[in-house]
């Protein structure tokens, strides 16, 4: 399980800055990813890949919804603990990576 912090700013949480948003949005972190989730709540969220934890599996331990991740989400997403955990995306891993091309693009549109 890995939690989900709101972005916005309201009386119940503090939210994030917008540059540091676009930061997240552009994967310079490997801790967050930036999403719109599709249950209530707020417009977006950061997930905190850096604060995973297990979970029991007693049934009011989590609530189902009728959301699942893709196989390419879960790709991506396997890619990011991977960046996470080991600190970088092996050599055979980079070719392929969707992360790699998405970090590239944004340096070619945006600049370093």
């Amino acid at each position: 399980m890995a939690p989900f912090y709101g972005v916005d700013q309201n009386n119940k949480r503090s939210g994030y800055s917008d540059g540091f948003v676009q930061a997240v949005r552009h994967l310079e972190y490997p801790q967050f990813l930036w999403d719109k989730l599709p249950v209530s709540g707020t417009s977006e969220s950061i997930l905190r890949l850096d604060h995973l934890q297990p979970i029991g599996a007693h049934y009011a331990s989590y609530t189902f919804t009728n959301y699942t991740l893709s196989d390419d989400a879960l790709s991506i997403l396997d890619e990011m603990l991977e960046w996470l955990v080991f600190r970088g995306l092996a050599e055979e891993f980079l070719e392929d990576s969707f992360l790699k091309m998405y970090r590239d693009s944004i340096e070619e549109t945006f600049g370093k």
